[in-house]
């Protein structure tokens, strides 16, 4: 009889050990899902093309994401406006430097072909010019309007601080940008944020606009 209880206990805990497994496997599991399901869906699509471009993607060890600023309409509309007048002065500059080019020739009595193809270089030259300053000009006008949705936030930056070993198996702490639009579609991305956006896709917000360029 006492065999028995012993071999009973035995079996009792033979069972025990074998569903510990499980029930640690199971726990991981829950866990696992628990997760994933509370991760912001900005957040792991941030980490999703990070994990693409590292060189070992198996060392990544999560630190923190944080948002760091929202952009409108209206901040949009600036900064392009920004870049087409720094652009422009460059436009004008070429255009004055054809048209310089130009009057020479023609003064020095060059040849036909050379003057006809400094003449197309002007027409080149004073296109792009007019281009870009149209651009500006509706740009400008947009600011001027009484559009409801200028303070409309449009695009939201965050920041991932990551750790991960670089191609010389040295574990380094990093920082990775990703910008998403309003319907969290991951539009451009940078390695710091001193760099410029490297952009996946366009997230001006009117339709004009696209006419123009």
């Amino acid at each position: 009889y006492v065999k028995r209880l012993r071999n009973r206990a035995k079996t009792k805990y033979y069972l025990r050990m074998k569903r510990f497994p499980i029930i640690v496997m199971a726990s991981f599991l829950v866990w696992l899902s628990n997760s994933c399901a509370n991760k912001p869906i900005v957040q792991q699509k941030t980490e999703d093309y990070l994990l693409e471009c590292l060189k070992s993607p198996s060392s990544y060890k999560f630190i923190s994401f944080d948002l760091v600023d929202e952009e409108t309409l209206l901040n949009q509309i600036q900064d392009r406006i920004s870049f087409f007048e720094s652009s422009l002065e460059f436009d004008k500059s070429h255009l004055e430097s054809t048209e310089s080019w130009l009057n020479h020739v023609k003064s020095s009595r060059y040849s036909k072909d050379i003057i006809e193809e400094a003449e197309k270089d002007v027409e080149e030259a004073l296109s792009r010019y007019n281009k870009q300053k149209g651009i500006i000009d509706f740009l400008n006008a947009q600011l001027n309007s009484e559009n409801e949705n200028l303070n409309i936030v449009v695009a939201r930056n965050y920041k991932l601080t990551y750790e991960a070993k670089n191609p010389f198996g040295v574990e380094l702490r990093s920082n990775f940008y990703s910008r998403f639009n309003k319907n969290d579609e991951l539009i451009a991305v940078k390695d710091s944020e001193d760099d410029s956006w490297t952009l996946l896709g366009d997230f001006f917000q009117i339709p004009e606009y696209y006419d123009r360029i």
